[in-house]
């Protein structure tokens, strides 16, 4: 099995291994001989040099597919193979919905990392993320054009605010998933599922992102994860408790 980064089914390449082992390798593309007529155009204009995204050139249906039939797999290796129906929840657009992103500001320039390296990739806008996250953008170059590389995260909050977390550690200031519609899907799921009165346990449990729905109808709530929130939000409920591992 070849690994090969930045290729679609159908594809001739001309490609350079870059690691080999037992079962596997890895390998980077050098040029496309024949595109595959499955290809899209990706709107990004840093796709391929950024290390963020890596499958805009892919359509959605593709993408969705592929990562379920991964998922599936990933199960079944693990002998958890469930013969239950599934509940599907595919994005309806795979452009504008991180409501959270890092960037690295240096020299009144900012930008993501570039692939495999901390070489720095100038954006002044990512596809994927909302657009007030983008709004702030180049005036973060105006504020931090100090020499010195910082780090920042800008995260749109649920109730609309725009909030910068500077030269912490990832979702330090609280965690939800980064697709704002999906998370809702996730909450809503778990909400219905989530049948009597406890205790629940919320591992990778950011700030109590997928348990908040239920931690008023159960006994207790324990959310564990990497880190503990900076500060526990008032509308919690007290029985829900946070760990760090």
């Amino acid at each position: 099995v070849l690994f090969i980064p930045l290729t679609v089914p159908g594809d001739i390449a001309q490609v350079r291994v870059t690691r080999s082992e037992k079962r596997y390798a890895e390998a980077e593309l050098v040029s496309l001989a024949k595109p595959s007529t499955l290809r899209v155009n990706p709107p990004c204009a840093v796709f391929g040099k950024c290390g963020g995204c890596s499958w805009q050139m892919l359509p959605y249906e593709l993408q969705w597919k592929t990562k379920w039939q991964g998922g599936q797999h990933a199960l079944k290796k693990r002998l958890l193979d469930a013969q239950v129906p599934a509940d599907l929840f595919p994005a309806e657009s795979p452009y504008g919905y991180r409501n959270r992103i890092q960037l690295r500001v240096e020299g009144g320039k900012a930008g993501f990392f570039a692939r495999k390296s901390h070489d720095l990739v100038v954006a002044n806008r990512c596809e994927i993320a909302q657009e007030p996250i983008n709004a702030m953008i180049p005036d973060l170059t105006r504020r931090k054009a100090t020499p010195e590389r910082q780090k920042v995260e800008i995260e749109v909050l649920e109730n609309g605010q725009v909030r910068e977390t500077w030269n912490e550690r990832h979702g330090a200031a609280g965690f939800r998933q980064v697709h704002s519609a999906q998370n809702l899907h996730l909450r809503s799921w778990i909400s219905q599922h989530v049948t009597d009165t406890g205790p629940v346990l919320d591992l990778f449990g950011g700030d109590a992102n997928l348990s908040r729905n239920v931690a008023n109808r159960v006994s207790r709530v324990d959310v564990v994860d990497l880190g503990v929130p900076k500060q526990r939000d008032a509308e919690l409920p007290e029985h829900v408790h946070f760990y760090r591992y």
